[in-house]
């Protein structure tokens, strides 16, 4: 069953296997509360594209691939799973992201706008059913940087980046660069993971933290780290970790860990803005959660 809904700023078309939205607005992480036209449109927009998030129904080995393009100023800096995942709202992706989610930008919008009839918008917002083979087949002839194999993950641990970068760094014997980014990194690459969860998870909510967590552990710390590292693994308790840089620098030296609210708490900082396309897969089963992957280098986005 085929739908189209077309307003003045916004346009949703697709069915029960794909969607396509184009809006001359796009949906912040936070909608002001002030009452004016402009957050009126972008609420009207994000519920209408929630819905139509909730009605895709994946068949068999199909995963949900999400794509994102707008047309901004030169030099605006965003991350792909917030815009895709994080600003709609997470809990609008249950039911049709269960056992993977891939994502990446949208090449050539204005064609993409034609083929669905649709306007070419300022902002452009792609969600689709996708066997995973397919899926899988985008990372085939790209170069791996690194990869990790059966990386234990604790089980009574928040599901928050530090989770994450914590496993990788304590398991330097499951990990294995093959090629560096220059440093400071600018070069786009490509993150492929595997989970392991003994029960389901909200995947959708699992993303962002996964990826920070794993891109900060392939940061090296530049002279700006070492002492909120140290601090943060002091109160971790996992100071053997506390020294930035006996650790493969594969995405190159950076501030990746930052303290926050005047030193009360921290923030992870990846250079998660160049990460152009991911694939994160799950299954089920087992009682010791654990996780593979690779970072791949991007010739073209």
């Amino acid at each position: 069953m085929c739908f189209q809904l077309n307003t003045e700023y916004f346009d949703i078309a697709g069915n029960q296997s794909g969607i396509f939205a184009v809006s001359d607005f796009r949906i912040p992480f936070e909608i002001s509360p002030i009452a004016s036209d402009k957050n009126t449109q972008i609420k009207n927009f994000k519920h209408e594209l929630r819905a139509a998030i909730q009605a895709l129904k994946p068949q068999n080995d199909e995963i949900l691939f999400a794509q994102y393009a707008e047309d901004a100023a030169h030099g605006r800096f965003f991350d792909l799973e917030n815009m895709l995942f994080y600003n709609p709202g997470p809990s609008a992706f249950g039911s049709c992201a269960i056992h993977g989610i891939a994502f990446s930008t949208l090449a050539d919008k204005p064609a993409k706008c034609r083929e669905h009839g649709v306007k070419n918008r300022r902002y452009a917002y792609s969600y689709r059913c996708l066997p995973l083979p397919a899926a899988e087949s985008t990372f085939s002839d790209l170069p791996l940087m690194a990869k990790w194999n059966g990386v234990p993950l604790s089980g009574h641990e928040a599901n928050s980046p530090a989770k994450y970068w914590k496993a990788i760094r304590r398991s330097r014997d499951k990990v294995t660069a093959f090629e560096y980014a220059e440093s400071p990194i600018s070069s786009c690459f490509a993150l492929k993971v595997h989970l392991y969860f003994p029960a389901q998870v909200k995947l959708a909510n699992t993303v962002k933290p996964l990826l920070d967590g794993v891109i900060c552990a392939f940061h090296g710390g530049n002279v700006h780290v070492s002492d909120c590292l140290t601090d943060f693994c002091a109160r971790h308790h996992c100071e053997e970790l506390s020294r930035p840089n006996d650790f493969p620098a594969v995405l190159g030296e950076r501030e990746f860990i930052r303290p926050y609210r005047n030193g009360q708490s921290f923030q992870w900082n990846p250079a998660d803005n160049l990460c152009k396309l991911a694939l994160v897969t799950v299954s089920y089963g087992g009682k010791t959660p654990s996780f593979s992957g690779g970072i791949y280098r991007l010739q073209k986005i």
